[in-house]
């Protein structure tokens, strides 16, 4: 995620806010209304989810009160409610009832069922669970309402052992292959940042090689009698 803009600036409608860098495109973010930015709910760098609030652009009243009220209280909050929905919220793809919290990268979703008695699913898929190892609190459903389902808990297992694998090799890789006997002062280094484009690919690859076998197809075809009657039709050509 990349952000053009900062708190306080004015934009007019069409302008970029954000670039986004997906696995495999880049899309910009442009604001759907004039206005000044009075609140941006993202920062650069950071992972941002389907409905995520990215900024918050409010006409030149509403930006000069939040600028000299960076921090509103809770009821401050609660009176500027109203004025705050007339604003272009940017990133919100649709509006719902349902207040749906957002996490960082570092929040744990795990909590989100963390009382088992509230996990959602099936006698089978806990004995299925219970024989794996595998805790259902660490499993998202995909059925309806949550629902542990037991495709969800292979697609864990699967999911686990392509870590673990990748973890290990990336490890030996990482030992032999350290830069710590190379000497970069002699010459100009360059880092270059790997975009998620590139890094999906890269591991993509690296999971195909893994656990896709090679294989190598042979036919053998007698054609001796094919080759007996070419030299028959040379003879008479």
């Amino acid at each position: 995620l990349k952000v053009y803009f900062k708190v306080g600036d004015k934009v007019k409608e069409g302008d970029i806010l954000a670039t986004v860098e997906t696995d495999k495109v880049n899309a910009d973010l442009p604001a759907p209304i004039n206005g000044f930015i009075t609140k941006l709910g993202v920062k650069e760098g950071e992972t941002i989810h389907v409905g995520d609030m990215v900024a918050v652009i409010s006409d030149e009243i509403n930006e000069k009160t939040n600028l000299n009220n960076n921090k509103l209280s809770d009821e401050d909050e609660l009176k500027h409610k109203d004025k705050e929905d007339d604003a272009g919220v940017v990133g919100d793809l649709e509006n719902s009832s349902q207040i749906i919290e957002t996490f960082s990268d570092n929040h744990d979703l795990n909590k989100i069922n963390s009382n088992k008695e509230k996990i959602l699913t099936t006698p089978l898929v806990r004995s299925m669970a219970k024989k794996l190892g595998i805790d259902l609190n660490n499993v998202n459903g995909s059925g309806i309402n949550g629902k542990i389902l037991k495709e969800d808990v292979e697609k864990y297992q699967n999911e686990n052992l392509k870590f673990s694998n990748l973890s290990t090799q990336k490890q030996n890789i990482e030992e032999s292959h350290s830069l710590n006997n190379f000497d970069f002062s002699s010459s100009d280094v360059e880092v270059i940042k790997i975009s998620r484009l590139r890094k999906s690919i890269s591991e993509q690859m690296k999971i195909s090689k893994n656990f896709i076998v090679p294989t190598t197809l042979l036919n053998e075809i007698n054609i001796d009698n094919l080759v007996s009657f070419r030299k028959k039709l040379k003879s008479e050509a």
